[in-house]
Parts: C-alpha cells; structure tokens; sequence
C-alpha cells in the first residue's frame, strides 16, 4: 500500500470481499508542485439490489488490517 503511486486518473487496488483502496490521481497546485495524494479505504456491497458504497477511512491513519475489520463488523460477521 505504501508503494502505491498515483497514477493520471483514481485507480484502486483491490483486496477482496468488495474491498479495495481508492488511489487519487496526481494533482499539482498553481507553481506546478505536487500535491499530497489521497488514499482512501472503501468498500462495495449490494443493499437491496443496489450498489452501496461504505467509506472506511483514510491510508496509512487506518492500516489494512483496521479496514478489514471494520469491513467484517459492517457487514455482520
């Protein structure tokens, strides 16, 4: 995760279970300096027939293994 560089467009890596990490595409202020990236924990799941999407925090603030488990209790287990 920590690796991972954002790209021209958000990208994401997945891990499994309608999980997966939201990588910002680059961005660069006025002077053409780099902005700080945002990586962002998500998680897709179906409600009803619909496509949900569930924000479970900010990289590295909530670690994968903190994303997991806040992805298993969402979802009940």
């Amino acid at each position: 995760m920590k690796n991972a560089k954002p790209q021209e467009k958000d990208s994401t890596l997945f891990d499994g279970g309608g999980m997966y990490l939201l990588i910002g595409r680059k961005k660069f202020d006025k002077e053409g300096k780099a902005l700080p990236v945002s990586k962002l924990w998500r998680m897709k799941y179906r409600f009803a027939g619909k496509e949900k999407l569930l924000a479970l925090g900010i990289y590295p603030a909530v670690t994968l293994a903190d994303a997991r488990q806040r992805g298993m209790r969402q979802r009940g287990f």
